[in-house]
């Protein structure tokens, strides 16, 4: 699980916050703000992408960077900024193994509604 307080935080309001006893990057109503991680695969692969959010003000587009490589998909609207849901955000395929950037950004040409992000995981299928 890569955690916010791990993430490198892109932009001046971004931040992490505690909501319903757990860390989220929250404050992120800036299109141009983005969060990384650094993160150790142990091969090459199909990664399949989840987290879990909240987004009380509409359907959140957005894009995640592993390796290189990129997903978009959309985390939909929720009840509340406490009302974090799991999502499956999609799979990437990474070529090898080693020390990557995982990113979260704003779809680019896309209208950006805030989000708090709780954790991000990858998941390699299992045999």
């Amino acid at each position: 699980k890569l955690q916010p307080r791990d993430a490198t935080l892109h932009g001046s309001k971004l931040q992490v916050e505690s909501r319903g006893g757990a860390d989220n990057i929250g404050y992120w109503d800036d299109a141009g703000e983005w969060a990384t991680w650094s993160v150790r695969i142990p091969s090459g692969g199909t990664f399949t992408v989840l987290g879990e959010y909240a987004a009380a003000n509409g359907d959140v587009p957005l894009t995640v960077e592993l390796a290189g490589r990129s997903l978009d998909a959309t985390a939909p609207k929720t009840a509340g900024w406490d009302d974090f849901r799991g999502i499956r955000f999609g799979a990437i395929t990474v070529p090898k193994g080693g020390t990557v950037e995982l990113a979260v950004r704003p779809r680019a040409g896309a209208p950006w509604h805030p989000m708090n992000l709780r954790f991000i995981t990858l998941e390699l299928p299992r045999d």
